[in-house]
C-alpha cells in the first residue's frame, strides 16, 4: 500500500491480519511497503515469510511477482498490468473502490474491505487468485489490448477529439 498507507484508518490492523494471512502460507513470500509513516518495529518479529520496508522499487519487484495487493490507485495498477500481476484490491477512497470494481470486473483481481475482511478471507482469496492463472492470463489480455490501442496516431485522434470535444462545450456555455 505504498507510502500513502498511513492515511488509511485501522492500516496496522491491516497489516497484522495480511501477515497472519500470508504466515500460513509458508510457499509464499510477503513483501510490505508501510512507507515512513508507520513504525516497523511494531511488526516484528515478522514470520520468516514476511519482509517489511519503508519503501521498495515497485517496479522491479513487479518483475517477480505473482500478485500485489494494494489499495487500487490508478498508477499502480496500471504498473501491475504492464507487468502481467494480477491484483488483490482493498480500496481506499476517491478512484479506488471503482477501480477495483473494473479489476473483479475485468477478471484481473478480487477485492476485498480493509476494515472487515479477516485473515481467514484474505487468505483465501490470495490462494485464490495464486491458483487460478485465469487471472494472470486476463491481465496479459488486457496488456496486449492498451497495447494495441496506444499507437501515436491513436493517442493523436483522441487528444483531438477531446480538445474538439472542449470548444464545444466551452462555445455552449457562451451561447
Amino acid at each position: 500500500l505504498g507510502g500513502m498507507s498511513f492515511r488509511y484508518i485501522g492500516i496496522e490492523v491491516f497489516f497484522r491480519r495480511l501477515i497472519q494471512a500470508c504466515s500460513r502460507m509458508e510457499n509464499l513470500s510477503l513483501l510490505i511497503s508501510m512507507g515512513n509513516e508507520l513504525n516497523i518495529e511494531s511488526f516484528e518479529p515478522s514470520p520468516k515469510n514476511v519482509s517489511i520496508f519503508i519503501r521498495v522499487p515497485q517496479l522491479r519487484v513487479l518483475e517477480a511477482t505473482d500478485l500485489m495487493v494494494m489499495h487500487g490507485g490508478t498508477n499502480s495498477i496500471s504498473e501491475c498490468i504492464t507487468a502481467g500481476v494480477p491484483i488483490l484490491a482493498y480500496p481506499g477512497s476517491v478512484d479506488q473502490p471503482g477501480n477495483a470494481a473494473r479489476l473483479v470486473y475485468h477478471g484481473m483481481g478480487l477485492m476485498g474491505t480493509m476494515a472487515k475482511e479477516s485473515s481467514k478471507q484474505m487468505q483465501r482469496k490470495i490462494e485464490s487468485i495464486l491458483s487460478n492463472e485465469s487471472y494472470t492470463k486476463n491481465v496479459h489480455i488486457k496488456r496486449d489490448e492498451i497495447l494495441r490501442n496506444t499507437t501515436p496516431d491513436k493517442i493523436d485522434a483522441s487528444i483531438d477529439a477531446i480538445l474538439k470535444l472542449e470548444v464545444k462545450m466551452r462555445e455552449a456555455i457562451r451561447a
